[in-house]
């Protein structure tokens, strides 16, 4: 079986904006497919994919084969890192692994200065 979830709205900003408002709806999803996954008798395989924090800066870019950046991944607007990049992800990456709803209420808090497309 393969389940796809996907969400809107499109853009960046527009779902930035929209984070704390669907914070419980979040809560829930994560909750429904953890209970979900819990109850199959075969082993579940989980696979998020997420595009978190945008404010990373130019130094996580990936390299070309001659290890000059590539310029697909650089950003202008952010070339250099935002101090809540690395808070906001493992606040994400702590109520992925526990459930804990303080991690994720510090995500939200966090979500729109790291300008993230990609937890709700």
């Amino acid at each position: 079986k393969v389940v796809v979830l996907s969400h809107g709205p499109a853009g960046t900003l527009e779902r930035a904006a929209v984070v704390a408002s669907r914070r419980s709806a979040t809560a829930a999803v994560g909750e429904a497919i953890h209970d979900w996954a819990a109850g199959e008798e075969q082993r579940v395989f989980l696979l998020i994919s997420a595009d978190l924090a945008h404010v990373h800066g130019n130094a996580r870019a990936p390299r070309r084969a001659d290890g000059v950046p590539d310029p697909r991944y650089l950003n202008a607007r952010y070339a250099s890192p935002h101090a809540c990049a690395e808070p906001f992800e493992r606040a994400v990456a702590r109520w992925v692994e526990t459930g804990s709803t303080a991690a994720l209420d510090g995500a939200v808090r966090l979500a729109r200065e790291a300008m993230c497309c990609g937890i709700e």
